[in-house]
């Protein structure tokens, strides 16, 4: 594996988690009575975006404006972000951060 290679995995990577991180905060802020069509439309789209390119890339290797780059691993990783993605709706019930529970 070249340098190149290394820094486009781990490019790709930082890019995914923090391209996911504004879904992970809106599930839990949006949840609960902060949640309306809009908002929650607004977030299904941002979400199915991201899922159909990890998707994308998961099947075929492809990487928009990139190319290909067949890597099991990032292909793996591709799939659970997928997941992480799909459980990051807001709903009806207010979901509470398992790190916030803990707190005195």
């Amino acid at each position: 594996m070249s340098v190149n290679d290394f820094l486009l995995y781990a490019g790709f990577v930082f890019l995914s988690v923090l391209f996911y991180l504004p879904s992970f905060w809106v599930r839990f802020a949006w949840s609960g009575g902060g949640i309306s069509l809009a908002r929650f439309l607004l977030v299904a789209g941002y979400n199915c975006f991201f899922i159909v390119l990890h998707v994308d890339f998961a099947k075929t290797g492809q990487i928009p404006f990139v190319g290909v780059y067949n890597n099991l691993a990032m292909q793996w990783f591709s799939f659970f972000i997928v997941l992480a993605y799909v459980f990051s709706m807001p709903g009806a019930k207010k979901k509470v951060c398992w790190l916030a529970r803990y707190k005195s």
